[in-house]
């Protein structure tokens, strides 16, 4: 496959996946079906292109959780280290009792930080899992639409 079809299939499976619309997929897939697809291509062919649109789009996809989930170890490590951070601090309360308050009020405000961090991280991956299921679910009506759009420029050519 040429580099640039490949960068335009890849561009339609990155427009799938960032979950744009239904018509701006279209778009890009009719632009693609005119400039490199003559009349009389078989639709296996065309059933293969759209197969590889769909499984760019998914590693896509994946990767955008991957990066998230290195995001969410940081903050997994960050809520280990304060954890820590808070054990070593109630044994120096045990004994000093009266220098520990500013201590003890420190470290809370960095548990607090760091849930705050966690739940944030959370909420992200959250939304990135919900647009992924979505982008998910369109998929076969995006392949059908694809395969229906190519058929019907195919017949009028």
């Amino acid at each position: 496959m040429k580099k640039a079809v490949r960068e335009e299939l890849q561009s339609i499976a990155e427009t799938i996946a960032n979950g744009k619309s239904a018509t701006a997929v279209e778009r890009q897939w009719k632009k693609f079906l005119k400039a490199h697809i003559e009349p009389g291509t078989h639709p296996d062919d065309i059933a293969a292109i759209v197969q590889y649109i769909m499984s760019e789009a998914q590693v896509q996809m994946n990767a955008a959780v991957q990066n998230l989930g290195g995001g969410a170890d940081h903050i997994k490590e960050l809520k280990k280290q304060a954890a820590e951070g808070s054990k070593l601090i109630r044994a120096e309360i045990d004994s000093q009792k009266k220098a520990n308050k500013r201590v003890m009020t420190k470290a809370e405000k960095e548990l607090s930080a760091a849930a705050k961090e966690a739940k944030k991280a959370n909420q992200q991956l959250q939304k990135l899992l919900q647009k992924q299921s979505e982008t998910y679910s369109a998929m076969p009506k995006l392949s059908k639409m694809m395969n229906d759009t190519a058929a019907a420029i195919m017949q009028n050519n």
